[in-house]
């Protein structure tokens, strides 16, 4: 089963998938049967505050979803730099 690390952007888009074709692409991605979804930290820092702050709850719980049904992957400095 491949493992795919879904960033804050491919979320963003998805969450709009309303808006454009790039975005239904993304949230075709997010259907994937055959794979195995992660997400870390950072993504959820990138993620979260927005919404929370300006009271965007449809949004919120788009991103909290994913993130409840994602593997969380640990990402520390060595990490982030092999990326």
């Amino acid at each position: 089963m491949p493992r795919v690390y879904v960033d804050s952007c491919v979320l963003m888009l998805a969450y709009r998938a309303q808006e454009d074709e790039v975005a239904m692409r993304a949230i075709q991605e997010l259907d994937r049967e055959d794979a195995e979804y992660l997400c870390s930290l950072i993504v959820k820092l990138e993620l979260i505050p927005q919404p929370t702050i300006n009271n965007r709850t449809d949004e919120l719980e788009f991103y909290n979803e994913y993130f409840s049904s994602a593997l969380s992957v640990s990402s520390d400095e060595g990490v982030q730099r092999s990326a």
